[in-house]
């Protein structure tokens, strides 16, 4: 019979306690290959004498040496039984496989109380409950709308004029920024604010994030349950997976992650350079990425407007509609003090928009990488061809090569920015 205990927390953590050892485990997950569950681990000694605590590490739980350094670290304390450590953490390591296969608890649903958890978190949208996705090229400005439907949730101000149905319940958002960073977010916010007349306060719950969500979930469903979270919106799927894209265990660890938040979620999410020129409603990569989702738009960029177009929909009858919005930009100050002040968003009939011409027998005509360069990237300012690459989804070579052999482009005084020629 085990001497020891353990508390376990469902889909947040699990404790175990054993002659003065604490051990705190966070939720095991799948990892992005086969055979591999992973847990953060933390050892703390609380006996008698120099407290031990070992760093928090990352264990893959069908590894033969997973336990090998904690075994050796709290082999250190005065009078330890070496093979009592290594049974009790061998034992941990089972325990923690046999939740992860129990997963949560057995239970009969409701169908009484179902309808008390659908409706929208903003319609047309994003329905309640579930995850929706967002695909879309570079400088779609994925992320000013994003943020706007967070505020319009939030506040119940209409930011999103004319084509979303204003929200009657207010529901708090916790955004997830792997991308632009808190100053960049805040600049956004406040010009969304002005734009759409409201006090510029900081209205919404926002973490910039560097881990990828499959590590960083354990610490978020805490914040959720903390700050009484409703929905989360995840920037991007992209650099939020810590894998490839292309690799069906790298995006399934993924959503799994975003099923342990437990709340509706929206996932933004870029497009590859193919998907782009041939304006296709696909995600970039693994089927996956569609699969694992309740609802998924398509988004595209027609100068100033973007359309949207539902490509899945599981049961909320939307596939196939199109919103569009016109986004308006309003800067003060003068070229290198330029500033960003108000952004206004405003819905549109999205078939008023003129998309690009389709080729005979089907698909689109790819629009030039150099007219996608000064359109997209240089009109906005001048970019490292890094950075347009990157922008575009595009090979870094291929666009080098643009830039040098067109004479639209020049290079900078600085020998790395790009800009356009007069």
């Amino acid at each position: 019979m085990k001497d020891w205990q353990v508390f376990a927390v469902d889909q947040l953590e699990i404790q175990y306690e054993w002659q003065g050892w604490k051990v705190h485990s966070t939720w095991p997950v799948r990892g992005r290959r086969q055979n591999e569950i992973h847990v953060l681990l933390t050892v703390e000694w609380q006996g008698a004498g120099p407290q031990i605590v070992m760093a928090t590490s990352r264990i893959n739980l069908y590894s033969v040496s997973a336990m090998g350094g904690i075994e050796v670290a709290m082999r250190k304390v005065p009078a330890a039984d070496k093979e009592a450590v290594h049974v009790f953490l061998q034992s941990v390591k089972m325990n923690m496989l046999e939740w992860y296969r129990q997963g949560r608890a057995v239970e009969n649903p409701d169908p009484e109380k179902a309808a008390e958890l659908s409706g929208w978190i903003i319609y047309p949208i994003w329905p309640f409950p579930g995850v929706v996705g967002i695909a879309a090229a570079p400088d779609s400005f994925k992320s000013i709308l994003a943020e706007a439907i967070a505020l319009q949730i939030q506040t119940g101000n209409e930011i999103l004029r004319k084509n979303t149905r204003r929200n009657a319940n207010l529901r708090k958002i916790l955004y997830l920024d792997w991308e632009s960073g808190p100053g960049r977010f805040a600049s956004r916010l406040g010009a969304i604010c002005r734009g759409a007349e409201l006090d510029v306060k900081p209205w919404l719950t926002y973490q910039h994030l560097t881990a990828p969500l499959a590590d960083a979930v354990g610490g978020l469903v805490e914040d959720i349950l903390k700050y009484d979270i409703d929905a989360v919106i995840i920037d991007s799927m992209s650099a939020a997976i810590g894998g490839p894209l292309t690799d069906d265990e790298a995006v399934s660890a993924f959503y799994d992650a975003v099923r342990r938040l437990d709340v509706p979620t929206l996932v933004l999410a870029h497009k590859s350079a193919e998907n782009i020129r041939k304006r296709a409603t696909r995600f970039f990569g693994s089927i996956m990425s569609e699969v694992r989702l309740r609802m998924a738009w398509n988004a595209e960029r027609v100068g100033d407007t973007v359309v949207w177009e539902c490509f899945k929909d599981n049961d909320a009858g939307m596939n196939g509609k199109k919103l569009a919005w016109d986004i308006h930009f309003h800067t003060i100050g003068e070229e290198d003090e330029r500033q960003l002040q108000a952004i206004q968003i405003y819905g549109t009939n999205p078939h008023h928009v003129e998309m690009p011409t389709e080729q005979p027998g089907g698909g689109v005509k790819p629009i030039p990488r150099w007219k996608r360069i000064v359109d997209d990237i240089l009109d906005n300012g001048p970019a490292t061809s890094d950075e347009i690459a990157h922008r575009m989804s595009d090979d870094t070579a291929k666009v080098r090569s643009e830039l040098s052999r067109r004479n639209e482009f020049r290079k900078l005084a600085d020998g790395l920015l790009w800009g356009l020629n007069d």
